[in-house]
């Protein structure tokens, strides 16, 4: 009798065991459950970080090379060859490994120094050989062709060249909303980008019979207007705004290189005769008479800006010819790439570079451009002074 009731006791025991058992089971399955349906919401808010050689990391390299922090520096050791093996600058002539965390100073000395060479090539062999060993930058740096991203036209794709073609437009509709604040183009810009205004107006015109958009935005706007945007737009410059003060701006999309407008002249001051507006002098409040110059959109780019020059990669090849240029002689220019392809059929030989008067429209009648005499005689003295001159030999030191 006490075996038969202690085995109902035991039998009882275990279902509630069981039922227990069963009870935390479910609940560890819900509460399972619960904390995989949060994981799932928080990694869709996520965004997966770029990676250290994309275009968009490269960039962001780039960008950290301000005029501030590195300057003085020769085209072998420019902010886009840096960034290529994953350097970003952190400091003044300091820069920083974003895998490796490594740090290097990059402080060189005078141009005229016996040293100075020498200098640079330690400098540039640290660049590719001053990473831990584990990084991989040394070998796996970025691909060269974030070093020209305009290569010539006839390699690039045709998604390539529609999406040339729209950030074009997209920065001349940006550029053009800054309407008579643009600086103005004169004939020098038209002679050095070997275009004149009758070819804009032509391409725009020809471009806006088939977006309506387009057409909106240059209908309101004289010639001036559009053909200062466009040639800025040619030349990778986009409308940016000082958040502080309001002033307008442009801003280099590759480089991150952002001028105001405030000291150059402007479309406004050309209809007012250029008259300087006096401003007020903090220190001595006194006012003063601000000294505006003309804006260039080729020559206000750094000098190692995509847009301008072509860089060849410091890679180990490389190593055995330091003392060479590293720009790529072969390949043009970024503004050129864009303009040629824009413009495939356009008449580039110089014709009408007389800049635009108030109210005047572009005509359509070519006439030949004629150096006159004594202007051609002025940029043949300056081509000797260049020539001989102690700033073009430094240059050449500096393994530009």
């Amino acid at each position: 009798m006490s075996d038969l009731i202690s085995s109902l006791e035991n039998e009882g025991s275990t279902d509630e065991s069981e039922n227990v058992n069963n009870s935390t089971v479910d609940c560890r399955d819900k509460s399972v459950d619960l904390d995989k349906s949060q994981v799932q919401n928080e990694t869709s808010e996520i965004k997966p970080t770029p990676s250290p050689r994309s275009k968009e990391a490269f960039q962001k390299r780039v960008k950290t090379f301000t005029s501030s922090l590195w300057c003085g520096k020769p085209l072998s050791l420019s902010p886009p060859l840096l960034a290529q093996y994953g350097w970003e600058c952190i400091g003044e002539d300091i820069a920083k490994c974003c895998t490796c965390s490594v740090v290097i100073a990059v402080r060189l000395p005078w141009p005229n120094k016996d040293n100075y060479r020498s200098e640079c090539e330690k400098a540039q062999e640290n660049v590719i050989r001053g990473h831990l060993r584990i990084c991989s930058w040394p070998s796996n740096y970025c691909s060269d062709v974030l070093l020209h991203p305009f290569d010539d036209v006839q390699y690039l794709s045709i998604q390539d060249k529609l999406d040339l073609k729209k950030k074009f437009f997209k920065r001349f509709e940006n550029l053009m909303s800054l309407r008579e604040k643009l600086p103005v183009m004169t004939a020098e810009v038209h002679k050095d980008m070997n275009l004149n205004e009758d070819v804009i107006c032509q391409f725009l015109d020809e471009s806006s019979s088939e977006d309506e958009e387009l057409l909106k935005c240059i209908s309101s706007v004289h010639d001036k207007v559009k053909i200062s945007a466009a040639l800025l737009a040619l030349c990778g410059w986009d409308a940016s705004f000082n958040l502080v003060s309001g002033n307008p701006g442009v801003e280099c999309e590759e480089t991150g290189r952002t001028i105001g407008l405030w000291n150059f002249h402007s479309i406004s001051d050309e209809d007012n005769d250029f008259q300087p507006t006096p401003a007020k002098k903090q220190r001595h409040e006194s006012l003063l008479v601000i000294k505006k110059q003309f804006f260039h959109p080729v020559n206000q780019h750094h000098v190692w800006s995509p847009w301008v020059t072509t860089l060849s990669s410091l890679s180990a090849a490389n190593l055995i010819g330091l003392s060479s240029s590293v720009v790529n002689e072969d390949k043009p220019a970024g503004w050129k790439i864009v303009r040629d392809f824009l413009l495939p059929v356009a008449d580039l030989s110089g014709a009408n570079t007389t800049p635009l008067k108030s109210g005047e429209r572009c005509s359509m009648k070519n006439t030949p451009y004629k150096t006159p005499p004594a202007a051609a005689v002025q940029r043949a003295m300056k081509m000797l002074d260049e020539w001989s001159s102690p700033h073009h030999e430094a240059q050449n030191v500096a393994l530009i």
